[in-house]
């Protein structure tokens, strides 16, 4: 795995997101048009519940991508200076075992 490709698979996430558009059926549309909803309805109606899935998928993987790189950053620099190198996963890791506030781990992760 190239260094530059860690945390951001972002070609995958595109085409993936892409191809989930374009699977949509135009007829739902059509006929959602028909029942009289506007643009904005047929986006939360229509659109939405037909890319659940492959919205989920994306986020599950982009997560556990995002959770692989904490040890390199951790060992490196561990959160850098001034948190730039800091991940979700570095972020959590210092709440919880940094003892700076007690009820944040739920509230972030």
């Amino acid at each position: 795995m190239q260094a530059s490709s860690l945390g951001r698979p972002s070609w995958p996430v595109r085409s993936t997101t892409q191809s989930a558009l374009q699977d949509v059926d135009q007829t739902l549309y059509e006929a959602a048009g028909i029942d009289g909803a506007n643009a904005i309805q047929q986006f939360f109606h229509v659109t939405v519940p037909m890319v659940r899935t492959v919205t989920s998928v994306v986020v599950t993987l982009n997560l556990i991508n995002g959770l692989k790189i904490f040890d390199i950053i951790y060992v490196m620099t561990g959160g850098g200076p001034d948190h730039a190198s800091e991940s979700l996963s570095t972020y959590l890791y210092s709440l919880a075992f940094g003892g700076q506030v007690a009820g944040a781990i739920p509230a972030v992760g």
